[in-house]
């Protein structure tokens, strides 16, 4: 098992709030090559891996989530 964050291009301002706002790159095609990158390592490393999406799906955390969600699938069709 492997936690860690979502490998896209993202930015999260250091903040006193419990959840602070954050930005997500609008740069799709640097996303996916990140994710692309990320994956293969992965893949080279465990031969198979299995994503699963832990945070909020509402508000800005379900935006990214829903990047997450978008890339994954445009992905599976390149591989």
């Amino acid at each position: 098992q492997i936690r860690g964050s979502i490998p896209l291009f993202w930015k999260h301002p250091p903040h006193l709030r419990y959840k602070p706002p954050f930005a997500l790159s609008k740069d799709t095609t640097r996303n996916r090559k990140a994710l692309r990158c990320h994956v293969n390592e992965l893949l080279n490393l465990y031969q198979r891996v299995v994503f699963v999406n832990l945070i909020d799906k509402h508000g800005d955390q379900g935006r990214l989530g829903q990047l997450l969600k978008t890339a994954l699938s445009a992905l599976a069709v390149d591989l």
